[in-house]
């Protein structure tokens, strides 16, 4: 039932479900898909308004079979609340709200109450004739997380994320032992986590947010100082997925500042470009920082993993056929944990690579670079590991279209490395392990060709060779085919 007005619809929604099955020998009931009664309040605006608004207040009780007969189960108090406008054509607000207050009447535990909240928030502007655009989604919920540890599987050769090293020569698979694979033939154990019997009520929140600017194009037309912005642009993107145990309101509604000890998972990712004369066919740089980081408490403590790097760029088209590219990376590698101590480090890093690709034809691409990259390990005073990698890299790619593409890279690495290459440090500080000191070469050869209509084979080839190593082939031929 509902009345209809001019501003405001008040109205009233009864359902009810009364399944059950019944023993007809002794006439008790055996079980129910659903029975539940749902009485509903709401009060909203007209549809035909721009904005639209409205609280719902809904009260159900749930009934199940309790020997033989149908009992009271569940009594649950549900308010909702929503809120959505369009201030214009490319500007609208979503809003969403839920609490839900669940008693199980047949329970006498701690736990026989539930409060759930659920709230969204979607919004999407334009502003300045679009020169700045923004898009943030915002959710917060709260739940029950287990705690969880993790364990390594073995897998077939190239499907793993993981290699084991037995470092200690005990022939015992520590956690401590295993590492981030790069080599396809090294990829052989699976990470995998399992759930422990250890619940903690948290506060989920995950906010996404893009913005992107982008003076007007026709700006390169007028004034100097408005051709100068117009050749301006910056994309910026933040990720943020937090569980937190917090009562805090305020933490739980933007954690940003949490304690280590009201923290259960957190996983941040921002990204973002200043571009100046981005779309020029001739000349253009750019500058960005990007961060990643990674926590989350595990059986035997808390893990924690962040990469932070930021790049500077420049490209120069000398012409049609020829370019130059430069790239510096200020970076640094964090791993801390609780348990697995040896697994600590902090790396700073410095790289700059300066590149010339060559393109005589359509279909045919040469790329020769260089990269010079210092690593230190700066997570103590005590901490003396570190490398100095010289590279020298060429690229060859042949495209014919539609038809066959072959690509060949080949390079050169000299490592100057001080420290243990077995420990986790080493192994960030050569890259994954795929390097030893010394000279170091490796190649890859990657060639699709199509074979005829849905068919289509792909081989790729990849070898290396370390100073005082044997070396390693490697390689894979797979064959398509679409019926």
């Amino acid at each position: 039932m509902s009345f209809r007005s001019r501003w405001f619809v008040p109205g009233y929604r009864y359902i009810q479900d009364q399944n059950e099955v019944i023993n007809k020998t002794n006439q008790q009931v055996v079980r129910t898909a659903m029975n539940f009664q749902e009485n509903t309040f709401y009060l909203r605006n007209a549809d035909t308004l721009k904005t639209k608004y409205g609280l719902e207040y809904q009260y159900r009780i749930d009934r199940l079979p309790v020997n033989g007969e149908l009992v009271d189960n569940a009594e649950s108090e549900t308010y909702n609340a929503f809120f959505r406008t369009e201030f214009d054509t490319y500007n609208n607000l979503n809003v969403l709200f839920t609490y839900r207050n669940l008693t199980r009447l047949n329970e006498t535990s701690d736990n026989r109450t539930d409060e759930t909240i659920m709230g969204r928030i979607d919004w999407v502007g334009a502003f300045f004739n679009r020169a700045i655009r923004s898009d943030l989604s915002y959710n917060l919920s709260n739940s029950r997380e287990l705690r969880r540890e993790f364990i390594f599987i073995l897998v077939p050769t190239g499907e793993g994320t993981h290699t084991w090293r037995d470092d200690n020569a005990n022939g015992v698979q520590d956690l401590n032992e295993f590492y981030i694979a790069v080599n396809p033939d090294e990829k052989n154990y699976a990470k995998i986590f399992v759930s422990g019997d250890t619940f903690e009520e948290a506060f989920n929140t995950i906010i996404n947010y893009r913005l992107n600017l982008d003076f007007p194009r026709d700006w390169a037309n007028e004034s100097e100082i408005k051709k100068a912005f117009s050749k301006i642009s910056n994309i910026t993107s933040w990720s943020l997925n937090s569980k937190v145990t917090d009562d805090d309101l305020g933490t739980s509604l933007l954690p940003l500042n949490v304690n280590e000890e009201d923290l259960l998972a957190v996983n941040d990712n921002l990204r973002s470009t200043f571009f100046f004369n981005r779309l020029s066919t001739t000349f253009s740089a750019d500058v960005g920082i990007a961060q990643v980081e990674n926590q989350q408490l595990l059986l035997n403590g808390f893990e924690r993993r962040l990469n932070k790097d930021l790049r500077y760029h420049a490209r120069w088209n000398v012409n049609k056929r020829l370019n130059l590219d430069l790239n510096f990376i200020d970076g640094q590698r964090i791993s801390q944990s609780d348990v697995l101590t040896q697994r600590n480090y902090q790396v700073q890093t410095e790289t700059l690579e300066p590149a010339v690709t060559w393109q005589p034809s359509r279909n045919l691409r040469l790329r020769a670079n260089l990269a010079y990259k210092e690593k230190q390990n700066v997570f103590s005073e005590a901490s003396e590991e570190s490398s100095q990698i010289s590279e020298l890299g060429v690229n060859a790619r042949f495209a014919k279209a539609a038809k066959s593409t072959i690509g060949l890279i080949f390079k050169y690495i000299d490592i100057d490395f001080t420290g243990i290459e077995t420990s986790l440090v080493g192994y960030e500080l050569l890259e994954a392990l795929r390097l030893r000191p010394g000279r170091n070469l490796t190649w890859n050869l990657n060639w699709q060709q199509r074979l005829g209509k849905g068919l289509q084979m792909v081989i790729r080839y990849d070898g290396r060779s370390s100073q005082g190593n044997r070396t390693v082939h490697l390689g894979r031929v797979q064959v398509s085919a679409l019926f």
